[in-house]
């Protein structure tokens, strides 16, 4: 029987709580063909039972990577995994905590602990890494199974040709398509965005569910991003924000929609405004690019993986 552990670092464990969405019969196989060695989200389970475990078949390990404490537990993984797998977008690229990685850490800590910091520090706060990364940025990984979950069509698919003993070539697993070849939203030929529509605002109740959100003026990264969650969140008439990572052939997820918005804004009209004008709209209308275009994935862009673009 095959043997499984599933490790965490910087994590809020949604992505292998996951695992649970697999069908009733699935999941019911899924414990009957393998042996989870180690999972402490579901398990009485401590690290030194994970130190004392040989080599292991499957270690699929979610969350960045944030302490001293998380670098030393991939390490291990990574020495007794046959393969390691990044499942989700916080091991795959760094993710929503990455985020943090634009504020200086004694920053981060002392709004975190207060007066406390100065005292503890050392003494009970785990030893942070400077900056968080993916785990590629310390080990080879072998398979990515991104999304903020992973689909769980995704998870099922992987771990079937991992029991069966045919897995694809290693890379990230997934679709080579778009969250945009997923989407039945019509999409007209020639979109200009003349205003750009924060989520929220007043004028959010005008979004019609069946149009583009793109030509409708809202941010939407299905263009950009790989194919494989079916479209879940446009379909929620909630926009792509990116968290399967970047299109196949695509190097820059940010850049690339960046580029995409700046060739469609005030297409008309930008003809009647001074570049400084054009400069101040964006400013003003695009209030967060980072945490719009790079939400999961600014670590893997800066400074973030050892490894080349899958």
């Amino acid at each position: 029987m095959k043997k499984i552990a599933i490790l965490g670092g910087a994590s809020c464990s949604g992505c292998d709580v996951a695992l649970f969405d697999l069908p009733g019969d699935e999941l019911e196989r899924f414990f009957s063909e393998v042996e989870v060695v180690f999972w402490s989200t579901t398990m009485d389970s401590r690290i030194e039972d994970f130190e004392a475990q040989g080599k292991i078949d499957l270690v699929m390990f979610h969350g960045g990577i944030r302490t001293e404490e998380h670098r030393k537990l991939l390490i291990q993984a990574r020495e007794k995994a046959e393969i390691l797998v990044a499942l989700g977008s916080c091991a795959s690229f760094g993710g929503i905590p990455g985020i943090a990685n634009l504020f200086e850490l004694d920053a981060i800590l002392k709004d975190i602990y207060g007066d406390e910091f100065t005292k503890l520090s050392g003494e009970r706060i785990p030893k942070p890494e400077e900056r968080l990364k993916p785990i590629s940025s310390y080990v080879e990984v072998d398979y990515y199974l991104p999304g903020c979950p992973p689909p769980v069509e995704t998870i099922s698919e992987f771990l079937d040709h991992f029991i069966l003993g045919s897995l694809p070539p290693r890379g990230i697993f997934g679709k080579e398509s778009t969250v945009c070849d997923e989407c039945d939203r019509i999409k007209p030929e020639d979109i200009s965005i003349e205003e750009v529509k924060r989520i929220g605002s007043k004028d959010w109740s005008e979004i019609d569910p069946k149009v583009c959100f793109l030509a409708q003026g809202v941010v939407c990264l299905g263009a950009v991003t790989r194919g494989g969650c079916k479209a879940r969140c446009i379909n929620a008439n909630f926009p792509c924000r990116g968290c399967m990572g970047p299109a196949p052939n695509i190097r820059d997820q940010g850049a690339r929609i960046l580029s995409e918005i700046a060739s469609l804004l005030m297409k008309e009209s930008e003809k009647n405004l001074s570049d400084e004008e054009i400069y101040e709209r964006v400013q003003k209308e695009i209030v967060d690019p980072v945490g719009l275009f790079y939400r999961y994935t600014l670590p893997h862009y800066w400074g973030g993986s050892n490894e080349e673009d899958d």
